[in-house]
């Protein structure tokens, strides 16, 4: 805002607002600028704005332009051409909000970039600039940073996918100076723009377009996008980054595939293509993020595309190609990883556990493992395992534990013998009626441990099978 004052305006209502309390004389590096306030609280600028509504008030608005280079470009050329010789009173004064100078304090000229960060939208990130000369913000519950500092690129770290469930974004994701939403596809600009040969931004946007078959769109929009093919390659990009392990490797990922794109398209559902482009990845790794990729699926647009990423986390492949995606995976960021489906090979209880501990998500899987002393070894609850026992004699509460180990009805048809108080037998029964566990023998052989039991008790199992109850009847006459 702008405060003229022509000579038949009364200065006096001009005046007592620029000396009024939460105005700050601007200081622009170690120079303070004799004509540039810093409106630090709101009053003033709500009185100068009635002003400036006022015909002949010598107080008028003028537009601040956005950017750190073009705003510190626009004060500069203010102060030259509005600079009053030595001696002069006071003729013309800038006024500029607070929000416009970076919101730090005082009358420091700092201006500030607002954004997003994307990956499904990511709260809790971490936002700097790479080369520090800024300050840190937070995203918010909707993945957007304000008031961030400083020139340069723009790097973030950590926080939940807000879209995916809130798992855990173990990416690093950058993005060009100027660029206000961080996500993947701005992160591989910003890595081919630093691969050398002192690439321009245009230039590593049309790289990306065509290699990714995104020839006309958007890849750096100033919001969200609502493009669902770009949000899609967004999120594909971001899968690679976490299949390697996210953070220093995730970034190394996004190099090798910057340096391949100046030569060629890839196809991220492809397994060969992906194996071409990405130096190191493992044979399993690019098999199951292949799959993996080609399971998200485009958002419709609009409102959907905030939602389209909710089952981007989840993998499923074979054991040996399961086990070696995971292998990247730090068991701190366990949260990364959604739903992981085993669709071949021979599961052990060992290999079921070690994949269980890298995720939060279900694992789903048939385990190979059929004896129920090993079968006992299971260590987490609520994942999918079909399990048939094939030890003959079992104890009921130890049946009943490995039932709650998995939400897969437990195939109990080889057990022949039964042992455990009248208790622990009753809940199995009630299990098999619930169809929790399946096939018990209508001719089980039942032998009960602990207290004697009611004869009402004993009739009450001997009516579930025709095999031998053998129990001690507490005598109640």
């Amino acid at each position: 805002m702008t405060k003229r004052t022509p000579k038949n305006v009364n200065r006096s209502a001009v005046d007592s607002i620029v000396e009024s309390a939460g105005m700050e004389q601007a200081l622009l590096g170690a120079s303070f600028l004799a004509d540039v306030r810093v409106a630090t609280q709101d009053q003033p600028l709500q009185a100068l704005e009635l002003l400036a509504n006022k015909k002949g008030s010598g107080v008028s608005s003028v537009e601040i332009p956005q950017g750190q280079a073009e705003f510190l470009a626009f004060v500069r050329e203010w102060t030259a051409k509005h600079k009053r010789p030595v001696g002069m009173g006071l003729t013309t004064l800038l006024v500029l909000p607070l929000a416009a100078c970076g919101g730090g304090g005082g009358g420091v000229l700092q201006p500030t970039t607002s954004g997003y960060v994307v990956d499904g939208a990511i709260s809790g990130a971490t936002v700097t600039r790479a080369n520090r000369s800024g300050n840190t913000v937070t995203t918010d519950a909707n993945g957007q940073y304000t008031g961030l500092t400083g020139t340069g690129s723009v790097t973030s770290t950590g926080g939940v996918d807000i879209a995916n469930g809130g798992h855990l974004s173990i990416n690093t994701m950058t993005a060009p100076d100027g660029v206000t939403v961080v996500t993947p596809l701005s992160t591989l600009v910003l890595a081919l723009m630093n691969s050398g040969g002192g690439h321009t931004q245009a230039w590593a946007v049309d790289k990306v377009q065509t290699a990714l078959g995104l020839t006309g769109k958007d890849i750096l929009p100033s919001a969200i996008t609502t493009d669902a093919a770009v949000y899609k390659a967004g999120l594909q990009l971001a899968n690679l980054m976490t299949a390697v392990g996210g953070g220093a490797n995730g970034t190394t990922a996004m190099n090798s595939l910057a340096t391949y794109i100046t030569t060629h398209s890839v196809d991220l559902t492809n397994a060969a293509d992906l194996r071409s482009a990405i130096t190191g990845i493992g044979s399993g790794t690019a098999t199951v993020l292949a799959a993996q990729n080609t399971a998200v699926a485009a958002p419709s647009g609009g409102s959907a595309i905030s939602q389209s990423s909710v089952a981007q986390t989840h993998i499923s492949g074979a054991l040996a190609d399961i086990q070696d995606y995971l292998s990247h995976i730090d068991p701190a960021s366990i949260a990364a990883i959604g739903n992981v489906t085993v669709t071949s090979g021979s599961v052990t209880v060992a290999d079921a556990n070690a994949i269980a501990a890298k995720t939060n998500g279900v694992v789903t899987a048939t385990l190979s493992t059929h004896d129920m002393a090993t079968l006992a070894d299971l260590t987490e609850t609520g994942n999918a395992y079909t399990i048939t026992v094939t030890t003959a004699s079992v104890s009921a509460a130890a049946l009943t534990a490995l039932d709650g180990k998995t939400t897969v009805a437990v195939n109990a048809s080889a057990v022949t013998s039964l042992t455990g108080t009248q208790a622990e037998v009753t809940a199995l029964y009630a299990e098999q009626t619930a169809t929790t566990v399946t096939g018990l023998s209508g001719a089980m052989t039942i032998t009960l441990t602990g207290a004697p039991v009611t004869a009402a008790q004993a009739q009450a199992l001997a009516a579930l099978t025709t095999g031998v109850l053998t129990a001690t009847i507490e005598d109640t006459a």
